[in-house]
């Protein structure tokens, strides 16, 4: 169902949410009811890091609007954060944070 909503999104932003439904699925699997808001706290916490360190930039960046749940205007040219930044490493670190090593 959800994969006909996202259809219309760019290859970052459909990666970032796939990855973000999956890490859910698995904590609800594990008995953790508040999976969903422990998830998108942790996204939110940080995107809210990304605008400090980067005001007049992280809005033109495509990963960050995965990790907010909008969609990034097709006109940007960067898709994710480079290094510690990235939003993709952050979904792993918390993956392992929240899963251990499953």
């Amino acid at each position: 169902m959800q994969e006909h909503l996202d259809y219309h999104l760019d290859p970052m932003t459909k990666r970032i949410r796939e990855i973000r439904r999956e890490l859910i699925e698995h904590l609800e699997k594990k008995g953790i009811k508040d999976a969903g808001r422990k998830v998108f706290e942790a996204c939110f916490e940080w995107a809210r890091g990304i605008q400090g360190k980067y005001p007049k930039t992280y809005h033109l960046v495509r990963a960050y609007y995965g990790m907010v749940g909008g969609s990034a205007p097709p006109s940007l040219t960067q898709d994710d954060f480079e290094g510690e930044d990235s939003a993709l490493l952050f979904l792993e670190n918390l993956r392992k944070k929240l899963l251990g090593s499953e």
